[in-house]
């Protein structure tokens, strides 16, 4: 009964409204058809997909960002600021190195004048021995040559003493002949005259004969202080008075004076030694410092340009040289390669990180197909995928 009342109640309203649109309601008059249900799928498809696609890309731009390193690029040239610095320092090594080479040479020189000058004067300290063997067989050869003058003077001491006392005899017979009127008085003063030129001649040969003795004298102690001096050719600071003769102390002044020379030359010569060693330490050092300064990026950069790059430690491990060098154009889009790492530094160097703080890290050289890129902030270098980033990327995008 409800149901026949609903039914009657609608075909009411139907009559109020235009004859088709209430034919078309009722159901009775076939109407115009909605768009078709498979065209809406597929718009639905297509957002899906495209929905899709875009968390895709983000996803996947993520994780290059978070699995890629990231480093600071920068160009240096033979009129980079640091260049030139680095080339100021090399000419300053370079001054150094010669003064020092110079150094080493004069060392060198002064080494070689020391050790002739040594030579000499230690083959004189040598002949000091011989010298005083000489000096005593000298004084050996003088000293038979008095005794000898010696003998001769005694010798005719004896025959004056004899024709003294001959002449003695014929002035007492000379005295008895006048007392007897048998000679004249001249005959008396001949005696006497003759008498008195003996005994001149006697006192002349008695000193020639003192002379010769204390000449003899004098000899004979030279002569033992010579071959003391001979024997004991060590003991020149303590010599005893009978072996101090002036010959002696002459030889010892002489040889004293010598061996100071060599003790002065040989000081010097360790001076000039230890100034050579010190010089070529130099050298080394330089050498060393500059087979250092030659693996730099900055020393190489005097000879022509070079595309680096810093890489902070947080990133290192994920540059190694043959990995590709990206650039983005959008941050984390539109990117593509520009290059590739060339070569990794040794040593540590404090530079401005990709987002411009002081960062510890090491410089890498590229190889850069595309040099606009170089003059970006950033880059990003990407090598084979790191199984432990990914799962580090994973857990970071699960969160």
């Amino acid at each position: 009964m409800q149901a026949t009342s609903a039914l009657g109640l609608k075909k009411e309203r139907l009559t109020d409204l235009q004859p088709p649109t209430a034919a078309v309601l009722s159901g009775i008059v076939p109407g115009p058809r909605p768009r078709s249900a498979a065209v809406t799928r597929l718009l639905a498809l297509a957002a899906l997909a495209t929905l899709a696609f875009g968390v895709f890309v983000a996803c996947r731009a993520a994780y290059l960002a978070w699995t890629d390193a990231w480093v600071a690029p920068l160009q240096l040239s033979p009129d980079s600021r640091d260049v030139l610095a680095i080339r100021m320092q090399q000419a300053k090594e370079e001054d150094d190195r010669a003064r020092f080479e110079s150094e080493r040479t004069g060392a060198k020189a002064e080494i070689d004048a020391i050790d002739v000058s040594l030579e000499k004067l230690l083959a004189l300290k040598g002949a000091y021995g011989s010298a005083i063997r000489w000096s005593t067989s000298d004084h050996d050869g003088q000293l038979a040559a008095l005794r000898q003058q010696k003998s001769i003077l005694e010798g005719q001491r004896a025959m004056m003493v004899d024709a003294i006392v001959r002449d003695e005899a014929a002035l007492q017979r000379a005295e008895r002949n006048v007392a007897a009127g048998v000679a004249t008085d001249s005959a008396l003063e001949q005696a006497k005259s003759t008498l008195a030129r003996t005994r001149v001649t006697l006192s002349e040969k008695e000193l020639d004969l003192a002379r010769v003795s204390a000449a003899i004298d004098e000899a004979s102690r030279e002569a033992t202080a010579l071959f003391g001096a001979g024997s004991n050719v060590s003991a020149t600071g303590s010599r005893s008075a009978d072996h101090a003769s002036p010959d002696v102390v002459r030889f010892d002044e002489v040889r004293i004076n010598v061996e100071l020379q060599i003790a002065r030359l040989q000081a010097e010569r360790r001076e000039a030694e230890a100034r050579e060693r010190a010089a070529e330490s130099s050298v080394e050092t330089l050498d060393k410092l500059r087979r250092e300064l030659e693996s730099t990026p900055q020393f190489q950069a005097t000879q022509r340009e070079i595309d680096l790059a810093f890489v902070p430690y947080p990133h290192l491990k994920g540059v190694h040289p043959g990995d590709a060098v990206y650039v983005c154009n959008w941050f984390l889009f539109d990117c593509h390669e520009a290059g590739r790492i060339k070569h990794l530094y040794p040593g540590e160097v404090v530079a401005d990180d990709p987002w411009g703080s002081a960062a510890r890290g090491r410089y890498v050289e590229l190889e850069m197909s595309d040099r606009y890129a170089v003059i970006q902030r950033t880059l990003r270098v990407r090598g084979q995928p790191r199984p432990e980033a990914a799962r580090e990327a994973a857990i970071v995008m699960a969160h």
